[in-house]
C-alpha cells in the first residue's frame, strides 16, 4: 500500500509540474507587431493583412495570396481584414495593428511628405509587389446634358467615402484645376454603393470611381442607365499631378461597361498604383516565402479577380509604381531569379 500511494505522490508531482510549466508558457505566448508567435511554435507567422471592403480588388487579391501561401507554407497563417481603405491601411500598419497590406501611391507620397496618420512610420514600411491600380473616373448620366468637367459647376458630386484616398488625396488636386471647388459645387462624401445609387435616383448629379475593372455598382447602375465617363486631361491634369501625391496620367477604358457606356475613345484621367506592403519588422524568410510562393504560382493568383493580371515581376520594379523600397525578403526572391542583380 505505501509503494502504491509513494507511485502516485510521484505521478501527480510530474502533472503539477507539467501543468506549471504549461501555465507559464501561455502567459508567456502572443503575436509580436511583427507577426512571430512569441513562445511556443516560433516558427508560426500570424499575419494581419489589411486591405478594403469585402467587395474590393485590394480584399480579393490579398485573399487569394493567403490561399496560395498556406498551401505552400502551412506556417505562414495570414489573416485578411477589411477597411476604409489606403488611409486606414497605413494606420493599422503604423501601429502594428497589422503586418501587411494594401497602400496607394497617393497615400504613400503623401506620408513622405510628412502629411497624415502614420507618416512618422512611412520608412519602416517595405513593398512585395506593386501593380497599376486604378484609372479615376468621373462619371454622368449621358442624358444628364453634362459634358465636361466645367459643367459640374454648382452641381452635387460624389467624390469618395469619408477618409479614402480619393476624397482626401485625388479629387481635392484635380477637380480644382478644372474650377470645381466644394464653395461652387456640393461635394458629397458617399461609398461606392451609396454613390451609385444617389445618382440613379437624381441625388447627385455625378460620381468618382477609382479602379481600372468592373465596379459592381456601377455595373448594376449600367443595367437601367446609359453613362458618360467625363474627360480629365491636358494641361490641368498635369497641373493637378504637380501639385498632388502619387498620381499619373492615365485612361480609362471606354469599353468597360459595354454599349452602357457611351464614350467611344480612351478616356485621359489620372491613376495611381497600389503596393502589397509589409512592416520591415517582419521576418526576411517569411517575406521571401511570401514573394516566391505568388510569383511561382501567379495564374492560381490571377483567378482571384479580373485586374489580378496587373500584377507581374516587371510592374513591380516599375519605380512609378513601387514607391516604397523592398523588402528584403522580396529582394532576396528578385535577385535569385535575376530579376535585380
Amino acid at each position: 500500500m505505501k509503494r502504491k500511494f509513494k507511485f502516485l505522490s510521484i505521478i501527480m508531482a510530474v502533472l503539477t509540474l507539467l501543468l506549471l510549466a504549461a501555465c507559464g508558457n501561455k502567459e508567456e505566448a502572443g503575436t509580436s507587431s511583427s507577426g512571430k508567435e512569441k513562445g511556443g511554435l516560433n516558427d508560426i507567422f500570424l499575419g494581419n493583412v489589411t486591405t478594403g471592403s469585402n467587395t474590393a480588388e485590394s480584399y480579393a487579391f490579398a485573399a487569394g495570396i493567403a490561399n496560395i501561401v498556406q498551401k505552400e507554407h502551412p506556417n505562414v497563417q495570414l489573416t485578411v481584414q477589411t477597411s476604409g481603405g489606403g488611409t486606414e491601411n497605413l494606420s493599422r500598419l503604423a501601429a502594428g495593428e497589422a503586418q501587411l497590406g494594401v497602400l496607394y501611391s497617393p497615400n504613400i507620397d503623401a506620408a513622405k511628405a510628412g502629411e497624415g496618420n502614420g507618416a512618422d512610420k512611412i520608412n519602416e514600411m517595405k513593398g512585395i509587389f506593386a501593380w497599376d491600380y486604378a484609372a479615376f473616373n468621373l462619371i454622368v448620366k449621358a442624358d444628364s446634358g453634362i459634358k465636361t468637367v466645367e459643367d459640374l459647376k454648382g452641381k452635387s458630386i460624389a467624390v469618395g467615402a469619408p477618409g479614402s484616398t480619393g476624397a482626401v488625396y485625388v479629387w481635392p488636386s484635380v477637380l480644382p484645376e478644372f474650377g470645381i471647388t466644394e464653395k461652387n459645387s456640393d461635394w458629397k462624401y458617399l461609398t461606392q454603393s451609396a454613390a451609385a445609387t444617389a445618382l440613379a435616383d437624381g441625388s447627385v448629379d455625378a460620381i468618382t470611381a477609382g479602379s481600372k475593372g468592373k465596379i459592381s455598382a456601377i455595373e448594376e447602375l449600367s443595367l437601367s442607365h446609359d453613362l458618360l465617363w467625363l474627360e480629365l486631361g491636358g494641361e490641368k491634369r498635369e497641373n493637378a499631378i504637380k501639385i498632388g501625391h502619387g498620381m499619373f496620367a492615365t485612361e480609362g477604358d471606354p469599353n468597360l461597361y459595354g454599349d452602357k457606356q457611351v464614350n467611344d475613345k480612351p478616356i485621359p484621367t489620372v491613376g495611381m498604383s497600389a503596393v502589397f506592403a509589409v512592416r520591415a519588422d517582419v521576418d526576411e524568410e517569411v517575406v521571401y516565402n511570401i514573394t516566391k510562393s505568388l510569383f511561382e504560382n501567379l495564374e492560381t493568383f490571377y483567378e482571384s479577380h479580373s485586374s489580378a493580371k496587373e500584377v507581374t515581376i516587371e510592374s513591380t520594379l516599375n519605380p512609378e509604381l513601387m514607391r516604397l523600397d523592398l523588402h528584403p525578403g522580396a529582394e532576396k526572391y528578385f535577385k535569385e531569379i535575376g530579376a535585380i542583380k
